[in-house]
């Protein structure tokens, strides 16, 4: 059983010269594209590395409520695995 959130779990590596990231946990990142380009899309990183989500721009346009619910949903999870870690 793992020891993170996540559906996705796809090994990809936050690109630190073309995505900005911001640690929400001790072990998740929510990551975006970096500035000067549009925030196309959304990512939430575990250790830096494993994408246990992804939401293109056209997702959270067309049903903001889900992706919102999504994004807080694995980060409560994730939250509460570190708390009783």
């Amino acid at each position: 059983m793992r020891d993170y959130a996540g559906y996705k779990d796809d090994v990809v590596p936050i690109d630190k010269e073309n995505e900005c990231s911001v640690r929400i946990s001790d072990r998740m990142s929510l990551v975006c594209p970096a500035y000067p380009e549009d925030c196309s899309y959304l990512r939430l990183i575990i250790d830096g590395e494993i994408e246990c989500g992804y939401w293109h721009w056209e997702e959270w346009q067309d049903d903001p409520k889900v992706v919102i619910g999504a994004i807080m949903g694995i980060m409560n999870e994730q939250q509460m695995k570190e708390m009783t870690q």
